[in-house]
């Protein structure tokens, strides 16, 4: 099973904050049955440590593999670093791909949304929009999705976000892009291990399996 967004990189945003966390997110995951995982630290302000972040993954990496893991590398790239980065956008795709997973304000308009996704189209990058579900343009109006994918777009959801109970909005939500058939992926987007046990909670009554979940 492929785990295709999680911060699972030691000291480099607000997942991971050291080796031994990030070990134990490792096993937490194996447990649940996850066999890859790419690893997405955050891309945008002051998390902006690309060095660090390629040194720490080839440390993780045969870690991750004694434990049963493949562990690739991607990027959650925020989408304000698009305009400043526009001319290395392949560089932050998820590993051996052409596909960026790219991240919005949680409060931005749904025009900047989609001038965003139509620069980084024109860059020859093709898209996964991070969790649609936490984003208040969608919220208020989940046709905004529909439009995302209209425009070629994959939608991955947070499979955390469906743990919370009717008055949630972000559950709310998700539920609302499930059943309207708008998500092509889910993840973890797990920042600590016991993350991975709460995922597999929140999504045990889903069939995974029609998601295609090879990236």
């Amino acid at each position: 099973m492929l785990d295709m967004h999680s911060h699972v990189i030691y000291g480099v945003d607000d997942g991971s904050t050291d080796r031994d966390m990030s070990l134990a997110m490792l096993r937490a995951a194996r447990s649940i049955g996850i066999d890859t995982i790419i690893a997405t630290p955050h891309m945008r302000g002051r998390y902006q440590a690309e060095d660090l972040i390629r040194r720490r993954y080839e440390e993780l990496a045969p870690e991750a593999d004694a434990l049963g893991i493949r562990l690739k590398l991607g990027f959650e790239f925020h989408y304000s670093l698009c305009l400043e980065l526009k001319d290395r956008l392949r560089e932050f795709c998820l590993d051996g791909t052409e596909t960026l997973l790219l991240e919005f304000d949680f409060n931005g308009s749904a025009g900047v949304c989609e001038r965003v996704i139509d620069m980084v189209q024109r860059a020859g990058c093709d898209i996964i929009v991070a969790h649609p579900e936490r984003y208040q343009c969608v919220e208020e109006n989940p046709i905004v999705a529909e439009r995302w994918r209209d425009r070629g777009c994959q939608l991955q959801l947070d499979g955390l976000s469906l743990s919370g109970g009717i008055f949630d909005k972000t559950a709310r939500t998700a539920r609302t892009l499930l059943n309207k058939g708008l998500i092509d992926l889910i993840a973890t987007d797990a920042h600590r291990p016991e993350h991975y046990a709460r995922y597999a909670a929140a999504v045990r009554k889903l069939d995974l399996s029609r998601f295609d979940q090879e990236i």
